[in-house]
């Protein structure tokens, strides 16, 4: 991240400017992935167009820049189109989330005209067997690989995806490969978090250590990681949710991020912006600061260390303690790169796959 887009971010922080706006307009899919977190039936009263319109000119009013259009599948969305051409209209840059299937020629058309500023695609390995496996939708890889070199032929930004998931994340390096083939950027994640309402299913699915430190310790992965080995300063939010992002559900409540299900209120009722500025869970949220956490606060792994508050809740019941899967993706990255373990870090903990009550 290059200094001046630090700076421009860190003051957004400080101000609790909303610069991305993430707007799930449905939990319906066209696939079954494994380790999904969302509940497919747990939205069934979806907002109306003009309901989807309207929150789109009052994340504007709040400060937006960003609108990311997700799902679910979002392009099975009827609001999709609609909702899209509106916020390119006010001249908000869009970012879409999409399993590929559905990018037809048509569609990528349609896509190009919007001129996003990029187009998400999870792939979870170039082999159909493996990927296939993971989307449980036989043809599900063929069908996102032609509208990845779809978007590629029509010059949109494109991004891979690709979990490190025990079934196919060992194919990580071919799914760089296709991504280098792409020009696209590219986003591995060994966290895999657990559903939305605690359920830990989907951490079942996460990749072996082997896999994972293998992941780190490639040199490839070392040219693109952007960790530090500098502790995170103790003025720095834990994370983004209530700063600089916020989450609209399809049902239209206003959530901190989609795997903190903690409604601030909903669009039906009240504005975004005014939801934004003035709800106690936000305000709550915008008072913490990482220094303040009583043990990640003081953690000298903390600057390599992916720790997800929300995950940290889910998983180990606490949204300001550590998250152990984090801890443990730490340490993983010290055996990757030949690093002793701080002698003052805190002792990891394997994660306890357990529902939150």
């Amino acid at each position: 991240m290059s200094g001046g887009l630090a700076a421009f971010q860190a003051r957004a922080a400080r101000k609790a400017v909303p610069l991305t706006v993430h707007l799930e307009l449905t939990y319906r899919c066209n696939v079954r992935c494994t380790h999904c977190f969302q509940d497919r039936t747990s939205a069934p009263r979806e907002l109306s167009t003009g309901q989807w319109l309207a929150v789109v000119d009052q994340a504007r009013a709040a400060g937006a820049l960003i609108l990311t259009l997700s799902g679910g599948e979002a392009l099975l969305s009827p609001h999709f189109w609609a909702v899209a051409e509106h916020a390119r209209s006010l001249g908000l840059a869009l970012r879409i989330f999409t399993n590929g299937v559905l990018l037809t020629r048509a569609n990528v058309a349609r896509i190009r005209a919007l001129r996003p500023l990029s187009v998400e695609v999870s792939i979870f390995s170039v082999r159909p067997e493996k990927h296939d496996a993971v989307t449980r939708a036989p043809g599900s890889l063929a069908k996102a690989l032609r509208g990845l070199f779809r978007l590629r032929r029509a010059g949109v930004p494109i991004v891979v995806k690709c979990p490190l998931l025990a079934v196919s994340g060992d194919d990580y390096a071919g799914v760089r490969r296709l991504g280098e083939r792409l020009g696209a950027s590219m986003l591995f994640d060994p966290q895999i978090f657990p559903k939305a309402d605690g359920g830990q299913g989907p951490t079942r699915c996460r990749g072996d250590d082997q896999m994972i430190e293998s992941y780190f310790a490639d040199p490839v992965t070392r040219g693109y990681d952007r960790t530090s080995m500098a502790p995170t300063p103790a003025d720095r939010a834990p994370c983004g949710m209530g700063r600089t992002f916020a989450v609209v559900s399809p049902e239209g409540e206003v959530l901190p991020c989609p795997m903190l299900q903690v409604s601030a209120g909903s669009v039906r009722t009240g504005r975004l912006d005014a939801i934004w500025s003035e709800s106690p869970v936000f305000l709550r949220l915008r008072a913490k600061r990482f220094g303040l956490l009583p043990v990640c606060g003081t953690c000298p792994r903390s600057g390599y260390c992916d720790r997800c508050s929300a995950t940290a809740l889910l998983e180990d019941g606490d949204l300001d303690g550590p998250s152990s899967r984090a801890c443990h993706i730490a340490e993983l990255r010290e055996r990757a790169w030949g690093l002793p373990a701080p002698e003052d870090a805190p002792r990891v903990a394997r994660p306890r796959l357990r529902v939150l009550q």
